[in-house]
């Protein structure tokens, strides 16, 4: 069961299985929703930063 979950019985990858798409061609044309990802990155990074330099 740990193997199926940890995905070592998928089925290898074929021509057939269908182009894989990153995520800079679904975010295209999602200017706002982009931005909000971006900024959301953002903050999580400086929210790290904060409690790397100022522990708890």
């Amino acid at each position: 069961m740990a193997a199926d979950v940890l995905g070592a019985t998928a089925a290898p990858r074929t021509a057939d299985s269908g182009p894989t798409v990153p995520i800079t061609a679904w975010l295209h044309g999602r200017p706002r929703l982009a931005a909000q990802l971006l900024c959301a990155l953002a903050l999580g990074f400086l929210s790290l930063l904060y409690l790397a330099l100022n522990p708890i």
